[in-house]
């Protein structure tokens, strides 16, 4: 009693579909027999966001995957693609750069250690242990438009 409950397949996606994926998730992914404990979630009574950059957990894939979102760079206009990503301990971040020649790098989800002057956080993600104590936390901070201003010193450009 107490425990977490184990689940098969069908569970799983009948349980993705009642719950959502978008609120904090505590994952413990069980390879053997196909079978994976249950995830948990916080913050129960918040409806599930779906908007831009909304984030969700594939359980087939072990992948965090971000919806396309928007993204204003010195007040231009950008798409951000959707992208799926590999859980790691970090932020989940909008990233463009602009290049010594004041190009643009073109905009992609990252998780960065830190986010910079170059990088707008969309989410964390938490990972903990590995293998069958595998757990995946993270959390969507329910962004509708990344915000990039980069601007450098008058002084400097001479």
């Amino acid at each position: 009693m107490g425990g977490i409950p184990v689940l098969n397949d069908s569970q799983l996606t009948a349980l993705r579909r009642v719950v959502g994926t978008n609120q904090k998730l505590n994952l413990t992914v069980t390879p053997q027999g196909k079978s994976r404990k249950l995830p948990t979630y916080s913050d129960d009574d918040q409806p599930e966001y779906d908007g831009p950059f909304a984030l969700s957990y594939n359980g087939e894939t072990d992948k965090i995957d971000v919806k396309a979102g928007f993204l204003n760079r010195n007040g231009e206009w950008k798409t951000v693609p959707d992208k799926s990503v590999s859980p790691e301990t970090g932020y989940i971040c909008v990233v463009t750069e602009l290049d010594d020649n004041g190009d643009w790098s073109d905009p992609e989800i990252e998780i960065l250690d830190e986010p910079d002057e170059q990088s707008y956080p969309i989410g964390y993600c938490e990972v903990t242990g590995s293998g069958d104590d595998k757990g995946v936390t993270f959390s969507s901070f329910r962004v509708p438009v990344a915000i990039i201003v980069v601007a450098g010193n008058c002084e400097d450009q001479s």
